[in-house]
């Protein structure tokens, strides 16, 4: 028999804070260890776009002579490549070590691999710290991810999470400028400095990691319930012990951690155990797979032979396209995460969806006419550009704002690890290909190529529709619960998130499991 839960959700039990989480000392803390955290998002994003801005960069095409197709793309998918390989071992070391001091063990890998890149002297040397790099980013996020998610406050979850995705593009908004500071530079160090400031993120994770709380329920899972309770009544009720959220909180997550020990759903095979984690999986790989092939990373890793199928190929120009695109993602996804708790996050995937798809049919057919030759002016130039733009903004409301935080809202603790590292597995294949691909594919198929994220959008509208849920209003434990119901989208919309038990459903008792269906 599954332990029961308490009743209710956060909103019904009483709680020794401030209204305002800025007027209230345990939840100032709490941000500040989720902003810290931020690290690793802010570290994926400014590495991300590194590749991208460096082709900008006259002396670093010229250091490696100048690559283009399939050695452009061998170059831009060395960092993705490892992290296929690695993605298993980093779900063991987030469970088995924990979350801090898997951080800081990707941390210190990502150190050296910044140090490697920045100081190389040829090009397998270069491409041997974007192998560490993009392996260890990867070994930082997921931890990182997971203890954001499991250290917030429930009242502020939802927005704490999501900025997740607004950090990237401050990540990727301050290497774009930075490379167009260093454009200029008459000096290797105009692309040396951009991969050597990589290290200001690992070193900032390293430094807290002394400090910072470790998650909860891994501390439950681990059988050490008196500290994390500690960890819980200090951040979500200003240290009182006998809060009632913070008591109905370790109830609830000791009964999810105790009824999947006993359901033994711990190893890999449980992310397909269950009708409830076969969906949850099905949603992930969804977002995986639309993440890496709605355009988005065409636009932002392709930037510059982008451009020159529309006769834009001045570097200063791309370089402040590049710059201009990452702010203007930035405040997009930053106005979406604001209204996250008031409009939700299927609302978001929805109108994110449809908005990519339409322009995304645009700049193929502005790309088409210019490739015809039937209009080559400046001003279809402009106008490529402004699709650009606002395709990229309507991927970074939902897409890439979402993509971090629901894929950890919508998992149980025993497999968020695991089904993070598959999620991080699945993208970085698809990543590899495109960054692979895409050099070759765009001078070969030129705008043609773009056919291919039109028919993913619209199949994309379809799934986000039929699978994706309501999580807004809901602890972490109750929004995995959904997933257990026949169907988790009628479930979610019925319940609103305003009441109701948490009790952790028995869906693992083998009749049960017989009578539900994918």
């Amino acid at each position: 028999m599954s332990p029961v839960g308490p009743k209710g959700t956060y909103k019904d039990w009483s709680n020794n804070t401030h209204n305002d989480w800025w007027k209230d000392p345990g939840l100032r803390k709490n941000v500040g260890w989720c902003v810290v955290l931020y690290c690793g998002l802010f570290q994926l994003g400014f590495a991300f776009n590194l590749i991208n801005v460096l082709q900008t960069l006259p002396r670093w095409r010229e250091y490696f002579g100048n690559p283009t197709g399939n050695h452009l793309g061998a170059i831009l998918a060395a960092s993705a490549f490892p992290v296929i390989i690695i993605a298993p071992i980093i779900s063991m070391l987030t469970d088995y070590l924990g979350r801090i001091r898997t951080i800081v063990l990707g941390s210190s890998i990502l150190a050296v691999g910044s140090l490697l890149g920045a100081f190389s002297q040829n090009e397998p040397m270069f491409v041997v710290g974007r192998v560490l790099t993009g392996a260890s980013a990867e070994l930082m996020y997921v931890p990182c991810i997971c203890l954001i998610a499991e250290l917030a406050h429930p009242r502020i979850r939802g927005i704490v999470t999501t900025f997740n995705g607004c950090i990237y593009y401050v990540g990727t908004s301050l290497s774009a400028w930075i490379a167009f500071g260093t454009l200029h530079w008459d000096s290797n160090w105009s692309w040396r400095l951009p991969v050597l400031l990589q290290i200001m993120f690992p070193t900032t994770l390293l430094l807290a990691s002394i400090r910072c709380p470790e998650s909860p329920r891994w501390l439950i899972s681990q059988g050490r319930n008196e500290e994390a309770l500690n960890v819980l009544a200090e951040l979500h009720a200003n240290g009182d012990k006998d809060d009632e959220l913070v008591r109905n909180e370790l109830l609830e997550i000791t009964s999810y951690v105790e009824r999947d020990k006993e359901a033994k759903q711990t190893s890999w095979s449980s992310l397909f155990a269950t009708p409830g984690n076969r969906k949850r999986l099905a949603v992930i790989m969804i977002i995986a797979a639309g993440t890496m092939l709605n355009g988005s990373v065409s636009i932002g890793s392709y930037m510059t032979p982008m451009l020159g199928l529309v006769g834009v190929t001045d570097p200063q120009q791309i370089s402040i396209v590049n710059g201009v695109m990452a702010v203007w993602s930035f405040f997009t996804s930053a106005t979406a995460a604001l209204y996250v708790n008031k409009f939700g996050r299927r609302p978001l995937w929805i109108t994110s969806t449809v908005l990519v798809t339409i322009f995304v049919i645009i700049i193929t057919a502005l790309a088409a006419v210019y490739d015809a030759g039937i209009n080559t002016s400046k001003e279809l130039g402009y106008a490529f550009v402004a699709m650009l733009f606002l395709q990229h903004g309507s991927s970074a409301m939902a897409w890439n704002l979402l993509m971090h935080s629901y894929t950890a809202e919508i998992l149980p603790f025993s497999i968020r690890a695991k089904a993070l590292a598959f999620f991080e597995f699945t993208q970085y294949v698809l990543l590899s290909l495109q960054l692979f691909v895409n050099p070759i594919a765009l001078e070969n198929a030129r705008w043609k190529y773009f056919l291919l994220s039109v028919c993913v959008n619209v199949i994309l509208i379809f799934l986000v529709l039929k699978l994706f849920i309501e999580t807004k209003g809901r602890t972490m434990e109750q929004v995995a619960a959904l997933f257990d119901k026949p169907n988790p989208v009628k479930a979610a919309d019925s319940e609103s998130g305003a009441s109701g038990s948490s009790t952790p459903p028995n869906e693992y008792e083998e009749e049960d499991v017989k009578r539900r269906s994918f």
